[in-house]
């Protein structure tokens, strides 16, 4: 595979999941939260012997879209209210998929040197933020009074 081949690939595919998660978030208003399938009817869903080999990546994505996402529960649904499982924001979705296509080791600075400086950052600020109780109490925190 060639570098050119491979980026066409990832614009094939990008485009391809970007419809699938934007037809999917238009859904979520009219999308019952919980699917109706019970154990056993998702055990017959994906009741598939073992593969032997590989299938076109359109038919994944079209399995994922007819077999997974209905049957997930619809956490960024508008009418989803835990406690836990915030909605996700688009550029956490987003984000994830740019750190996927690195695929960084940040356990070794020579395996990943961004992941694990950037790594290293963020834990410098969050121990600066603990240790500074005047920021730390003005920091937004779900479930606590705001004064």
């Amino acid at each position: 595979m060639t570098s050119e081949s491979l980026r066409e690939e990832h614009e094939r595919l990008g485009l391809a999941v970007t419809r699938l998660i934007s037809e999917h978030a238009g859904r979520l208003d009219s999308a019952p939260v919980t699917s109706a399938a019970t154990p056993a009817d998702l055990k017959l869903l994906f009741d598939e012997p073992l593969p032997i080999a590989g299938m076109p990546a359109a038919e994944i994505l079209s399995q994922f879209e007819r077999d997974v996402a209905p049957h997930a529960m619809q956490v960024p649904s508008p009418h989803y209210f835990g406690q836990f499982n915030p909605t996700p924001l688009a550029i956490g979705v987003w984000a994830d998929t740019l750190c996927s296509a690195l695929n960084q080791n940040a356990g070794a600075w020579r395996n990943g040197p961004t992941s694990a400086l950037i790594e290293t950052q963020v834990l410098r600020w969050l121990c600066e933020l603990v240790t500074d109780r005047k920021r730390l109490a003005s920091w937004p925190v779900a479930g606590r009074k705001q004064t």
